[in-house]
């Protein structure tokens, strides 16, 4: 029995590490509700819309996957009310030092307090990586952190704050 939970295991994060550069096996949609760090209640249908310029900056913070917990800083930039582009970074942490440094290029909208980032071009791919998108619920029109989930196989949640 051990040795057939361990070979399940095992073909799962081959196809995780070999999924390369196509869309992600897990649902790419914000189904669990993740809030940001300063405000964890409902929007109010009188409160107004956030915009994308208001999670423009730098971010820094951990994100869980296969390989484990993860540091990620994440580069926002507006551009539009509803659009933005990033920067994903991801490094080593102590708790998980084997991580190599890598990044790519990011697309997405913040709608209906929404944040939905979409992976879209590697910068600098370390071999059997591949990227992943985040998706988190944003209550507060002016956030300092961010929680939410991480789309692919075998990841599970990010946390960043603002720096």
């Amino acid at each position: 029995m051990v040795i057939v939970l361990v070979l399940v295991v095992g073909a799962v994060l081959a196809v995780v590490l070999l999924n390369g550069d196509d869309e992600a096996t897990a649902d790419d949609s914000p189904s669990t509700p993740a809030s940001s760090a300063a405000s964890s209640a409902a929007t109010s249908p009188t409160a107004a819309p956030v915009s994308a310029s208001a999670l423009a900056g730098h971010w820094r913070g951990t994100y869980t996957c296969a390989q484990g917990d993860t540091g990620l800083s994440l580069d926002v930039i507006a551009t539009s009310d509803s659009q933005l582009t990033a920067i994903f970074h991801f490094r080593k942490i102590p708790e998980n030092p084997d991580v190599p440094e890598g990044s790519y290029k990011m697309t997405g909208t913040l709608e209906d307090g929404k944040l939905r980032l979409r992976r879209l071009a590697w910068i600098d791919r370390p071999q059997g990586y591949v990227m992943v998108g985040l998706n988190a619920k944003v209550t507060d029109a002016q956030p300092d952190e961010l929680t939410g989930t991480v789309s692919n196989v075998g990841c599970q949640e990010f946390t960043i704050t603002r720096q």
